[in-house]
């Protein structure tokens, strides 16, 4: 384990590392647990992708249960989860919004995967994804 010298402890680093090496589940995880041992026959999963600034090349998923579907918004992936059936189903995904400038921008020279997140893209555009969250919700009640 690499040790910070002028602190006389273990860098933050290692110290993940470690953590990831043990398995010790984190709080996203242990919520995403607790949601699907919840009562609810169907729960939502929030993926939120936060980039930081300050620290350079640092990207953290953040995993929020919810019971109902949030609106759409960049940086975002939605999963339903059917306890019932055992499904984790995605319902969407939208990437930062410079990146959905780049695929709208070029949308002859994308791969099959990047044609699938296009897809939920234009649906967001239009609206198609905010009457689906509608739905859901109003099913939901």
């Amino acid at each position: 384990m690499k040790w910070n010298k002028k602190h006389n402890r273990p860098t933050v680093g290692a110290i993940a590392a470690q953590a990831e090496h043990l398995g010790s589940p984190t709080n996203d995880v242990r919520e995403l647990q607790h949601g699907m041992e919840s009562n609810n026959s169907r729960y939502i999963y929030v993926v939120v992708l936060r980039i930081f600034d300050s620290l350079t090349k640092t990207i953290r998923n953040r995993y929020f249960p919810s019971d109902i579907c949030p609106t759409p918004n960049f940086n975002q992936a939605v999963f339903e989860y059917d306890r019932d059936h055992g499904n984790l189903d995605l319902l969407y995904v939208l990437p930062a919004l410079n990146t959905c400038n780049y695929l709208l921008a070029n949308p002859f020279y994308l791969n099959a995967n990047d044609r699938q997140l296009l897809t939920y893209i234009y649906n967001f555009r239009d609206g198609t994804l905010d009457r689906q969250q509608e739905e859901k919700n109003s099913r939901g009640k």
